[in-house]
């Protein structure tokens, strides 16, 4: 039953983390199709607010998810200072592939959330990169100091999740 409710949790922030993945690289896609600024803030700050309101709803999930790890960790190197060098049981081998399915299920889901972040943090390199016509484009400069303060990102407990942090 545990391993059950723990499975639909991770498919459920999977699914979650995923989807906004897909919302920063639709941005990217339209910041490359777009021919003009125009709309481009309006659509970056609604992805912002949905990363902020995302962020907020998943920290204590993550959070639980982290600590399970930390918990399901501890447990297994207590269970293997105990063995003291006898066989396993048929048991304590299932627990082992549960200990490390835990193990695993928090490094992909940390690590999707990485990635979301790594590729909100490249749009306003992209922002840079596209041309509208302008040589010196004042109105770009300031779209993309906008992004840069903005801060978006998927955050635990207001501390953003990269790959260093994992």
């Amino acid at each position: 039953c545990i391993w059950i409710s723990l499975l639909l949790m991770w498919a459920l922030l999977s699914s979650v983390v995923s989807f906004c993945s897909m919302g920063v690289d639709n941005y990217a896609r339209e910041v490359v199709h777009a021919d003009r600024l125009a709309g481009l803030v309006a659509k970056f700050n609604i992805l912002a607010a949905v990363l902020r309101r995302t962020s907020s709803l998943l920290e204590c999930w993550l959070l639980a998810l982290a600590q399970s790890g930390v918990a399901v960790l501890g447990f297994a190197v207590t269970f293997f200072m105990s063995l003291e060098g006898r066989y396993l049981q048929p048991v304590e081998g299932a627990m082992i592939g549960w200990i490390a399915s835990c193990l695993v299920m928090a490094f992909l889901l940390f690590n999707a959330v990485a990635v979301v972040n790594i590729k909100i943090t490249r749009i306003p390199a992209l922002l840079n990169a596209v041309n509208f016509g302008y040589e010196i484009d004042q109105d770009k400069a300031l779209v993309v100091s906008n992004v840069l303060t903005c801060d978006a990102s998927l955050k635990m407990y207001n501390v953003r999740i990269d790959r260093a942090a994992i």
